[in-house]
């Protein structure tokens, strides 16, 4: 169950539009398509953005974290099975309050929706269009971070 103060952030700052409209922008990208970023791909976008990201090897995926107002707001990244999704997962703690959620994206989408309609990662068939998913989830990010 999601806890009352996150799903609060994410009704006022209308997660569920925004990522339907990311997942309705990319839902035709070409999933057969021969391009798989690389670690060092990813961190330069990133970093092109003024994230610091670390990858985590033996997990498999970017972290982006920062603290707002006490409270930890943290994005991972990860490119799960053939690498041409992203899938993106909200982490937010903040241990005064004892607020400790998050989630998939995906799974946030269907906690807040009634009807649970099945959201999807985000596909990408090249660097541009990974380039411009990364800036609609980070555009995510950013706005869950005003918020807290």
């Amino acid at each position: 169950m999601l806890d009352e103060r996150l799903r609060h952030v994410l009704f006022s700052m209308n997660f569920v539009n925004l990522y339907r409209s990311l997942e309705e922008e990319f839902r035709n990208s070409d999933a057969n398509a021969n391009y798989i970023p690389s670690q060092k791909e990813v961190l330069e976008i990133l970093e092109s953005r003024k994230y610091k990201a670390r990858y985590f090897k033996s997990e498999k995926f970017y972290k982006i974290a920062e603290i707002v107002n006490g409270t930890l707001v943290q994005l991972n990244l990860a490119f799960p099975g053939s690498g041409h999704k992203i899938e993106c997962i909200l982490h937010v703690e903040n241990k005064t309050v004892s607020l400790k959620d998050g989630g998939p994206f995906t799974l946030l989408v269907s906690q807040l929706t009634e009807h649970a309609q099945g959201a999807k990662n985000i596909p990408f068939s090249d660097r541009a269009q990974l380039e411009r998913a990364m800036d609609g989830v980070l555009f995510i990010y950013e706005s869950i971070k005003k918020l807290f």
